[in-house]
């Protein structure tokens, strides 16, 4: 029988031991300098103040109200006023006929056919352009 001889490392000498030392914590950073009772800016804010108060929020107010009347007057130009009655004519879609014929057909020399497909997409109540032959129309007549 054959024996074989395993061989274990030699324990480790006083020399190859690691002795582990504390590592001192870095110094924190210094902070800027703070006027006395200052507190650092919470999430939301930014440094020149809050973002819901201040000099920036009347323009902001007033850029919202001048957008939200434009879209008003821009929605209700264009529409049929009550005050103003319109005389109308009844039409029936021939195959192939579009809606901005049809406007085209009924709208004065010189003025806007887009405005004249408004009105009788108002009139209508259509929600598009798409229209079916045989489909009675009102349009608005001089």
């Amino acid at each position: 029988m054959t024996t074989a001889a395993h061989h274990l490392p030699d324990p480790p000498t006083p020399s190859r031991r690691r002795t582990l030392r504390p590592v001192p914590d870095p110094a924190p950073s210094p902070s800027p300098a703070r006027p006395a009772g200052s507190a650092s800016p919470r999430p939301g804010q930014w440094r020149g103040g809050s973002t819901t108060g201040g000099a920036h929020v009347l323009p902001s107010r007033l850029l919202i109200l001048l957008v939200s009347l434009a879209t008003v007057f821009l929605l209700f130009s264009g529409r049929v006023s009550a005050d103003q009655p319109v005389v109308v004519a009844s039409h029936v879609v021939e195959r192939g006929e579009t809606l901005w014929e049809i406007a085209a057909g009924v709208t004065e020399p010189g003025e806007d056919v887009r405005a004249t497909v408004a009105v009788i997409r108002e009139l209508n109540e259509l929600a598009d352009v798409t229209l079916v032959p045989g489909q009675r129309l009102v349009v608005p007549t001089g």
